[in-house]
């Protein structure tokens, strides 16, 4: 086995840390880093949902374009599923088993398995890398209890690379943390202007039921105005089927909420903090 002092970090990678990367990477700066810097694992699941996903929300042509030559290069980094189960053995049906995992397997799942082969094959924490914010409620205490490593966001991957890289300036810093604000912002923005619209085609005997009108009327004043009720109407329509049209648009953007949805901090407020902490303090940088 190579020596730990000669081995690069070794990460795993979430579809969208990896979806995220890319669509805020004009000029690949971030891709090539990751690779310089880190030793990437990816599970195969998250590779094809990158590859699905990655153009969900609308991209202008030179950033498709530029996304389809760079996605590719991540080929080599994957991991086949059989495999990752495989390594676990029957350790992978005691991690569904207390993670009380219920969707059908996905890549936040089989990621977490690698990061656990990954940490005991090298006898080391391994960080996965997700902003799949139920996710990382869901094996959170998977990974304390094995102690198997960290699972920690975008904004932490950029604070990684930007202390591990003497060419990852501050300026640069700043302004991919910008870039992923707007992400996430843009996801919110659609989510609750899709509801908006569903809210305006309710009928007056549609907003007689107080269920469906309040929770509507929440998500939408919690969104307006900063409130946590916005929370309360996402969790509603995320749990009842009994509306269908607004059961499913929570789903479509969900994975992609810049939250999750039982708190109320969120992945923009932390931008927002080390935005300003940036601003006032240096982050110590050994290069």
């Amino acid at each position: 086995m190579e020596g730990l002092g000669n081995r690069k970090p070794i990460v795993v990678l979430d579809a969208c840390s990896i979806i995220n990367i890319l669509r805020i990477d004009s000029d690949n700066y971030l891709s090539d880093l990751l690779f310089r810097i880190w030793t990437i694992n990816i599970a195969q699941k998250v590779y094809d949902e990158a590859t699905t996903n990655i153009k969900r929300n609308q991209l202008d042509e030179e950033s498709g374009s530029r996304i389809d030559k760079v996605l590719p290069t991540f080929l080599p980094t994957v991991k086949k599923d059989d495999e990752i189960k495989r390594d676990l053995g029957h350790l992978y049906d005691e991690l569904i088993d207390f993670s009380k995992h219920t969707k059908k397997e996905n890549g936040e799942l089989l990621s977490t398995a690698l990061t656990c082969s990954l940490s005991r094959n090298y006898n080391e924490k391994i960080t996965f890398y997700t902003d799949d914010f139920p996710a990382k409620e869901e094996f959170r205490h998977y990974f304390e209890n094995q102690q198997i490593g960290y699972i920690e966001d975008s904004v932490d991957l950029l604070m990684s690379l930007y202390v591990s890289a003497h060419d990852f300036t501050l300026p640069l810093l700043k302004d991919y943390l910008s870039k992923l604000k707007c992400e996430y912002s843009t996801t919110l923005t659609n989510l609750v202007k899709d509801v908006e619209k569903l809210y305006n085609s309710l009928t007056s005997k549609d907003k007689k039921d107080r269920n469906l009108s309040l929770n509507a009327e929440n998500i939408l004043y919690g969104y307006y105005h900063n409130h946590s009720d916005m929370f309360k109407g996402i969790s509603y329509f995320y749990n009842n089927k009994k509306y269908k049209n607004f059961y499913e648009t929570i789903r479509k953007y969900y994975d992609l909420l810049p939250f999750n949805i039982s708190d109320k901090p969120n992945i923009i407020t932390k931008i927002d903090n080390l935005t300003s902490y940036l601003n006032k303090y240096t982050v110590f940088k050994i290069c």
